[in-house]
């Protein structure tokens, strides 16, 4: 889960410096991925949560005592038992499972927090936005290594390649389904 603040407050298309990583979006967001943050053994292929079964993810976005969204929580659901994102295991993060102003301070996300930090994920959504769901394939080279290599999962440099995957795993797919959404406790 990585959040991404902008300080626009509506449809906008960006030029030059403003399209940068120090423009007028977060570009690398401030991210919560269970085993980048220590626990490797939470998702994936026969784990916690297993990546080869059908599962449903939950999403929070709990206000303060402020009326402001306070953090973002993540909940796993599979074989009808409820998996909470674990707590972080680091040294460096305060011991969390959640995305709040002080994980992203400690994660490094200055952008995040600039442009309006979780705070300003909320008055976003109070505007209004379209839930929007893609496979993304990378065909750049990157092969999608920020999400499953150096320390965010166990992947090596090639996996993620779309002709290994291709070779590999012919018959790879996705489902979503069952898309809901309402207050919290009502899904």
């Amino acid at each position: 889960l990585a959040p991404h603040t902008c300080n626009i407050t509506g449809l906008y298309r960006c030029e030059g410096g403003d399209c940068t990583a120090s423009g007028v979006c977060d570009k690398p967001g401030c991210s919560y991925n269970p085993y980048s943050v220590g626990n490797h053994g939470f998702y994936g292929f026969r784990k916690s949560v297993d990546s080869h079964r059908p599962f449903t993810v939950l999403t929070r976005f709990p206000m303060g005592l402020d009326g402001l969204v306070g953090s973002i929580e993540c909940f796993y659901v599979q074989d009808r038992k409820v998996f909470p994102n674990p707590v972080t295991n680091s040294t460096t993060l305060p011991a969390v499972n959640v995305i709040d102003d002080d994980y992203c301070k400690a994660a490094g996300a200055t952008a995040y927090n600039r442009l309006g930090a979780t705070a300003g994920i909320g008055e976003a959504m109070d505007r209004g936005m379209v839930l929007c769901m893609s496979v993304w394939w990378d065909e750049s080279g990157g092969n999608m290594g920020w999400l499953d290599q150096n320390g965010a999962g166990p992947c090596n440099k090639i996996e993620g390649s779309p002709a290994v995957i291709r070779q590999n795993q012919p018959d790879a797919r996705v489902t979503f389904s069952n898309i809901r959404w309402g207050e919290i406790g009502s899904t």
